[in-house]
C-alpha cells in the first residue's frame, strides 16, 4: 500500500487510530539482535505454482544480507502446515458466512438469478458488470470451502497447529521470511487463473500476523520480485525496521520499465 518503507509507519498509525499504541511503532530495533527464520517456498504444496528460481533467489539475497549483520545466523526451517494455506483460507472465508445464499446476494442482488460461472467467463474478457475479485470471492465461498463440519475439521486442526507453531517461533526479535508469491509479477488479472497462489499471503491474514511485502529488485526477466516479512502478534515495529533495511540494501521499489 506504500511505495516506500518510510511511509508505512504513518499509514499504520492512521489505519490503527486509537489502537496504534498497541503496535509499538516507535520502539527501537537492533537489527544485529534479530533471529531470522526462512523458507524458500510454501513447503511444495501440490496446488500452488512451484516457486520460480528468481523468487527463491530474492529470498536468498535477503538471507545472505542478514547473515552478515545478525549475531545469530538465519535458520532455514520447514513449517508443514503452510502448504495448506489456500485450503485453510478457503475454509476460514466460508466459515465466516453462515448462509451461502447471502454471499451471492451481496454481490449479485437479493433476487438475481445471475450465474457466477457465466460472469466469471465474461469477466475474463471484460464483459461482466462485476469485478473479477467480487466474482471469484463468490466462487471461493460457495464452492471451495468445506461443505460440512467433518470436511472442515482437518483444516481447523491445521490452522490451530499453525497458530501454535508461529506463536512459539515468533518471539520478540524473531522474524520469518518467505516469498510473497511463488512467481514474479504477473500480467494484470493473470493471477485470477491461479487463485491458489494467494495462499502464500492469505494464510497470514487468517492467522492475524503482521506481514509486509518488501521489493527486492527485478528478476532475470526484468520483472519485480520480493519477499514477505512476518512477525509475531503486535510486533509491527519489527516489520517496519526490517522493511527499511531491505529497502536500504536492495534499493526498494524499482520501475520495471519506461513510463509512457
Amino acid at each position: 500500500m506504500c511505495r516506500y518503507a518510510s511511509d508505512l509507519k504513518v499509514m499504520l498509525r492512521v489505519m490503527a487510530g486509537s489502537n496504534a499504541t498497541f503496535l509499538q511503532l516507535e520502539r527501537k530495533v537492533s537489527l544485529k539482535a534479530l533471529k531470522v527464520f526462512y523458507m524458500e517456498d510454501d513447503g511444495e504444496s501440490y496446488i500452488t505454482s512451484p516457486a520460480a528460481e528468481g523468487v527463491k533467489n530474492a529470498v536468498r539475497k535477503v538471507i545472505t544480507h542478514f547473515r552478515k549483520i545478525c549475531d545469530v545466523p538465519p535458520q532455514k526451517i520447514h513449517i508443514r502446515g503452510l502448504k495448506y494455506g489456500f485450503q485453510v483460507w478457503g475454509h476460514a472465508v466460508s466459515a465466516a458466512v453462515a448462509d451461502i445464499a447471502r454471499v451471492e446476494a451481496r454481490v449479485f442482488g437479493e433476487d438475481s438469478s445471475t450465474s457466477v460461472f457465466k460472469e466469471f467467463v465474461f469477466g475474463l474478457f471484460g464483459w461482466s458488470d462485476y469485478s473479477l475479485p467480487a466474482i471469484t470471492t463468490v466462487m471461493v465461498e460457495k464452492y471451495l470451502g468445506p461443505k460440512s463440519k467433518a470436511d472442515a475439521e482437518p483444516f481447523i486442526r491445521i490452522q490451530k497447529r499453525l497458530e501454535k507453531d508461529f506463536q512459539n517461533l515468533l518471539q520478540d526479535d524473531c522474524i520469518f521470511i518467505m516469498p510473497t508469491l511463488p512467481q514474479s509479477a504477473a500480467y494484470h488479472y493473470a493471477n485470477t487463473l491461479r487463485p491458489q497462489n494467494c495462499g502464500y499471503v492469505a494464510i497470514f491474514n487468517i492467522l492475524g500476523l503482521p506481514a509486509t511485502h518488501c521489493p527486492v529488485g527485478l528478476d532475470d526477466n526484468g520483472l519485480p520480485v520480493g519477499v514477505q516479512v512476518i512477525t509475531g502478534l503486535r510486533n509491527d515495529y519489527l516489520n517496519l525496521a526490517v522493511a527499511r533495511e531491505i529497502e536500504r540494501e536492495f534499493g526498494g521499489w524499482v520501475c520495471p520499465g519506461p513510463i509512457v
